[in-house]
């Protein structure tokens, strides 16, 4: 279909073909040229986040929130109790019937 407007003629048939054989001759240079913009893009994306400077405060806060500090007085009965068995220097003797895997 051509149009014509003055002096100018368009043909849209040859328009198509002009653009089909265009990228028929140079479509592996665009594929790779546009593969290799994509590929930088996202290495730089990529290095930006890795290099980003932690927010230190919204850090602290969730470490806070998320660490439970509190304990009941029977974990900390538990846990003198285990600092007076090992500071007694007693000796660890096995149960009688077991069998110690790491001795020879």
């Amino acid at each position: 279909m051509a149009a014509k407007k003055g002096n100018i003629s368009i043909d849209l048939k040859g328009l198509g073909k002009g653009i089909s054989s265009f990228f028929t001759k140079h479509g592996a240079l665009i594929f790779i040229v546009l593969s290799f913009g994509l590929l930088t893009y996202s290495v730089y994306v990529v290095n930006n986040l890795l290099t980003a400077p932690d927010d230190m405060t919204y850090v602290d806060q969730k470490e806070s929130e998320s660490i439970n500090t509190r304990f009941d007085k029977a974990t900390i009965d538990k846990i003198d109790q285990l600092k007076t068995e090992q500071s007694s220097g007693g000796t660890l003797t096995l149960p009688a019937g077991r069998i110690n895997p790491f001795a020879e």
